[in-house]
């Protein structure tokens, strides 16, 4: 499952690797979990994962009272974790450390930047896990688009369709939250006709040799680079909309996953 690649792939990179990145701050928040880690220099990196609300049960996160450890490497061990909060916890950890090594091209419109990729394949039918109106309503104008998710309303189709529809897909774009709920193995099986397999969102920060072995050819999402403690402080607050899309913190990117990239160690 994707989560234990990840857990894989992190942890085989940190023992060949050695970086003085430590965990400096943490909170769950009801819409974003947030995880920053600071570097040798003081450079701050904010890690981002959705906080999965639905799927949290009192129940279980009371009988397994989540823990959260300082260290990363022992954090990262929680990815895999039944706890909701652990592992959405150890998620934005992984995140925070990619944003470390990540270098990336800054696009201006994401939505513009995706349907020229899909005219690349020239693609016609297009699904959209997640309900993500801005892109929804761009797309639905070029392409027949069906979106999933799981709050039924306007445009949404039912979950349980996935499996009928997937497979006369050429496109996929899935938001960020499929990597924590561990729905991308599914997806990826059903929609092996996709010949475009993109994640999106601040939850997909991952550097791509995370997800290596997966059938994902772009993760697009948002960087936090300027007046970084002010949106800390703003995140904590649960002011995301407005942190994610203002340049004046933030930028966002893709990069690809065929590793025609390098990581910020490597320049």
């Amino acid at each position: 499952m994707i989560l234990d690649i990840i857990k894989r792939n992190v942890i085989e990179y940190l023992q060949k690797n050695e970086l003085a990145l430590k965990i400096v701050d943490a909170v769950v928040g009801y819409f974003y979990t947030i995880v920053v880690t600071e570097d040798e220099n003081g450079e701050k990196y904010i890690g981002l994962n959705i906080t999965p609300s639905f799927e949290i049960s009192d129940i279980a996160e009371r009988r397994n009272n989540p823990k959260f450890y300082p260290s990363i490497q022992e954090e990262i061990e929680l990815l895999t974790s039944e706890s909701w909060i652990e592992r959405s916890l150890a998620l934005a950890t992984i995140n925070s450390l990619s944003q470390k090594l990540l270098r990336f091209q800054q696009v201006n419109n994401t939505t513009e930047w995706i349907i020229r990729k899909l005219y690349d394949i020239s693609a016609s039918k297009v699904a959209i896990i997640g309900n993500m109106p801005p892109i929804v309503n761009e797309l639905d104008k070029y392409f027949l688009a069906y979106t999933f998710d799981k709050k039924l309303c306007g445009k949404v189709m039912s979950e349980s369709l996935e499996k009928r529809i997937l497979p006369q897909i050429d496109a996929v774009i899935m938001s960020g939250a499929v990597i924590i709920n561990e729905s991308i193995d599914e997806i990826l099986k059903y929609s092996s006709n996709s010949r475009l397999n993109l994640i999106i969102g601040p939850s997909a920060q991952l550097h791509p040799m995370f997800v290596k072995g997966l059938k994902i050819n772009y993760l697009g999402s948002t960087a936090i680079v300027n007046n970084k403690e002010e949106a800390i402080r703003l995140l904590k607050i649960g002011y995301t909309r407005g942190i994610f899309y203002d340049p004046n913190y933030s930028v966002q990117y893709f990069v690809p996953t065929d590793g025609s990239f390098i990581t910020n160690i490597e320049q």
